[in-house]
């Protein structure tokens, strides 16, 4: 399995382990091999930055409802004894904040103010700086962001697309007004990629600006959306496209708090809560490669979900009629969630986690909570 990091550098996971390693080990394995490559090392005598990173991926998948109550766990466990204060003391470290890089940095960008709890999408963005939103595209190429209704303001998203080449693309509010102005591509129905959409057209606002509506009806559900955006050359169906893995990236929050039960941050200074935003993406992506592996390189997979899948596909075709039955459509079935980790894989994890059986038993163990057979 391959891992991209920071900067085009490329490190593998490795393909077979010895009956010696355990799920841990695997599990973690990306964060060794990654730990050399780090643009500021340090050699702290309390808490290594790898030591850290594993506490920090530990802490997350841990059920665990404090910070004490994780690290006496965690002495006993690891077997290894690390100071409440130490631990606390790295998770404000900006230098070991800045271990992670490109992307994450944009996790924090809201900073709610007069004991809010959030920030006003557009208010956040309008702080920005518009290269900072380019979020260092190369020059000449268009971003593209995806974002929910609360982004309309279409004179912020003109005055970026003329001054930097950043678009936009959201769903129409319920309760928006637009005028019709003209068709702007003919559907070719001829295409399947095409599957489900009504019109792509130019409108005009209640305030007088013009854009982009696309209008979708998707083939399974029946249900209707309405796309705005100032991008006027993309295909209509990569817009749908494009905000459909929007949502499913959006899920990977529902996993967060709901499967890892990650909702009180876990100190209060401004540095610790990005760290744990920090933490939380990486234990994700750990989830995801570690499943990816078992499913590639083991060739296991889950097959009580496959059939609870199964299942509540023919009740819909049951209850709603022909439509359920119909081929799933290009546009549904482009992209593999990767958003969503079942409860029976975090629980099985989070049991090797602490265990640490042999490498094979801890697979004979999932293959029983999979339903599965090993090849």
């Amino acid at each position: 399995t391959l891992v991209y990091a920071a900067g085009g550098r490329k490190i593998f996971m490795a393909s077979h382990f010895c009956h010696e390693a355990s799920i841990h080990s695997v599990f973690l394995n990306p964060l060794v091999e990654l730990d050399p490559l780090s643009d500021s090392p340090f050699d702290c005598p309390k808490i290594s930055d790898l030591d850290f990173l594993k506490m920090g991926v530990s802490r997350c998948m841990s059920t665990a409802v404090s910070g004490h109550d994780f690290l006496q766990t965690y002495r006993t466990d690891a077997q290894e004894k690390v100071r409440v204060s130490n631990f606390f003391e790295a998770l404000k470290s900006s230098r070991r904040l800045n271990l992670k890089t490109h992307h994450l940095g944009y996790l924090d960008l809201a900073q709610p103010k007069d004991g809010k709890k959030s920030e006003h999408d557009m208010k956040m963005l309008k702080r920005q700086e518009f290269e900072t939103l380019r979020a260092r595209a190369p020059k000449g190429h268009r971003v593209l962001y995806l974002w929910d209704r609360a982004c309309i303001d279409y004179s912020f998203w003109n005055q970026a697309k003329n001054q930097k080449g950043i678009y936009f693309a959201t769903l129409e509010k319920s309760n928006s007004v637009t005028k019709f102005i003209r068709e702007l591509n003919i559907i070719d129905y001829g295409d399947s990629r095409n599957e489900g959409l009504i019109s792509d057209r130019l409108v005009e606002t209640s305030k007088g600006h013009e854009v982009r509506q696309i209008i979708y009806v998707d083939p399974a559900t029946g249900t209707r959306y309405r796309y705005l955006t100032n991008e006027k050359s993309l295909p209509a169906w990569v817009i749908v496209l494009l905000y459909k893995h929007r949502w499913d990236i959006e899920k990977v929050f529902d996993e967060m708090k709901t499967k890892l039960e990650e909702k009180r941050s876990w100190a209060s200074s401004t540095t610790a809560k990005k760290m744990h935003a920090n933490f939380l993406c990486l234990t994700h992506n750990l989830m995801l490669l570690l499943e990816n592996h078992l499913c590639g390189e083991e060739q296991m997979s889950d097959e009580v979900e496959k059939r609870k899948e199964q299942t509540c596909k023919k009740s819909r075709a049951q209850s709603t009629g022909f439509r359920k039955r119909l081929p799933t459509s290009y546009i549904k079935g482009f992209f593999k969630r990767a958003s969503q980790r079942t409860f029976r894989f975090i629980r099985w994890l989070r049991d090797e986690l602490k265990i640490r059986r042999s490498y094979g038993e801890a697979l004979r163990e999932l293959a029983d909570v999979w339903g599965c057979q090993r090849a």
